[in-house]
């Protein structure tokens, strides 16, 4: 599954690089650090998976989400959120997943996981290369 990551805090985003590198199955393509690098990301590397932080500047996730959605059939966005009423939004925005911050660790691999599972299971089409 190839997974581009968009996290503006550079200590947030440089721990989820590292963890995701160690992930089976995931390829992370690329990384931004805001709406708009976000948003190019999706048009040229054309990923499986967002997995998207709310602390984007610029940009309003539900937004994001909605973009992420509509130029990817069946692409998943996973919602990074600070607490259980973004996630809720982030939900009603169209996210696939949420995982917040006093989540563990595996909670994030288990939410990549299940999209990945998802993505197979639909009979979409598998660009993790």
């Amino acid at each position: 599954m190839r997974v581009v990551l968009a996290v503006a805090n550079p200590n947030v985003r440089l721990a989820l690089e590292l963890y995701l590198a160690n992930e089976p199955g995931l390829l992370l393509v690329a990384v931004a650090t805001d709406a708009a690098g976000t948003r190019a990301l999706l048009r040229s590397v054309e990923p499986d998976a967002l997995i998207v932080s709310c602390d984007l500047p610029d940009f309003p996730v539900e937004q994001l989400i909605e973009e992420a959605r509509a130029s990817g059939a069946g692409r998943a966005v996973i919602v990074l959120c600070p607490d259980e009423v973004t996630c809720a939004q982030a939900l009603a925005a169209g996210a696939t997943a949420t995982v917040s911050s006093w989540d563990q660790p595996q909670a994030l691999s288990d939410a990549v996981r299940s999209e990945r599972d998802r993505v197979r299971a639909a009979g979409l089409p598998d660009t993790r290369r």
